[in-house]
């Protein structure tokens, strides 16, 4: 199940990517997504974990009869181009990262060094030297307090022969 805000989930209804029906409550709106579904992308979940909270197994919510769609809370929204389903697909993530882009800010980036999510305010980006020549420079970007820790160490240069 997926927790947003009600202007996010309005959002996503303008914008017409979202087909399925979901859940409203007061201030909060909830998709329902088909068991196993966030496992098989995760990373789509983190990078918008600021924004949406992915609740799993361990949650609970009442939810409402079909023909319950409108007020008293709970009640189901049924988009204009609803496709008959009360489960989101797992392309959900994306739809709502276009939505959380537009009313909160960007999603996270990936750390270079560890498995959180990295998010504007908490990243350094800096070029890490190629080690050799021919190889090219690259981009890092990470969290400060991974940087320190995870420096690479400069090279000595290569000793080579020299015939006597």
């Amino acid at each position: 199940m997926v927790q947003v805000e009600d202007d996010i989930a309005e959002h996503l209804l303008v914008l017409g990517d979202v087909t399925s029906a979901h859940i409203a409550a007061p201030g909060t709106r909830y998709f329902l997504l088909p068991r196993g579904t966030a496992r098989q992308r995760p990373w789509a979940w983190e990078r918008i974990s600021r924004y949406v909270t992915l609740h799993t197994a361990d949650c609970t919510l009442t939810v409402p009869g079909t023909e319950r769609t409108a007020a008293p809370t709970p009640y189901w929204v049924v988009p204009e181009r609803w496709n008959g389903s009360y489960l989101c697909d797992k392309w959900l993530p994306d739809e709502l990262s276009v939505s959380t882009l537009a009313l909160r800010g960007p999603p996270a980036r990936r750390c270079n060094f560890c498995p959180a999510p990295l998010w504007p305010e908490e990243h350094v980006t800096t070029i890490v030297p190629a080690p050799y020549p021919s190889h090219a420079s690259r981009e890092v970007s990470a969290h400060i307090d991974c940087i320190p820790r995870n420096r690479a160490r400069p090279r000595a240069p290569r000793r080579t022969h020299q015939p006597t």
